[in-house]
């Protein structure tokens, strides 16, 4: 059991099932939130990748 745990337990003592409830909740908010700070930064890398190779097209379609 973590330290964390430990310490809220000894200050206000809760069932087991509440705090590995509530450490699971906060677990799956972090995992969320994570995944969709990834997806926005890789789409928005995507979309400059994208940008640039089509401005290359458009340059070497113009010699």
């Amino acid at each position: 059991m973590p330290l964390a745990l430990l310490l809220t337990d000894l200050v206000a003592p809760e069932p087991a099932g509440a705090l590995v409830q509530a450490r699971a909740l906060s677990s799956i908010f972090g995992i969320v939130v994570a995944l969709l700070c990834t997806l926005l930064v890789a789409h928005d890398h995507a979309a400059v990748r994208a940008e640039r190779a089509l401005v290359a097209c458009m340059e070497r379609r113009a010699r």
